[in-house]
């Protein structure tokens, strides 16, 4: 039995190991493929949560300034009617210093 020539040994070893290396680069690249879409995807999820947060604080902000005006609005009221039941006091006393006590009957 004849052992196979030392050349076609080597030209096997050799395209093994490119035909190896080959399949690790196309696994390494398609799990880089993976690795870039599922960081591509977390970056539109961060930006998403961004853009509601943004939103929820100009909500917020809003209402506050809402609410402030309202309050504002409800202390200028206030003002209002303590100045008018001041007012309904002093027309009361006027009314009853210009009638007469004892009236006829």
């Amino acid at each position: 039995m004849a052992l196979p020539d030392t050349d076609t040994l080597t030209a096997g070893g050799i395209i093994g190991a490119c035909a190896g290396g080959l399949l690790w680069l196309r696994k390494y690249l398609s799990s880089d493929r993976v690795d870039r879409a599922n960081d591509n995807a977390q970056i539109n999820i961060i930006a998403t949560l961004q853009a509601e947060r943004d939103a929820a604080v100009k909500r917020a902000d809003e209402a506050v300034a809402l609410r402030e005006q309202a309050m504002s609005a409800m202390n200028g009221l206030q003002l209002q009617i303590a100045q008018l039941q001041g007012q309904v006091e002093a027309l009361s006393k006027q009314v009853a210093a210009l009638t007469p006590k004892n009236t006829p009957a």
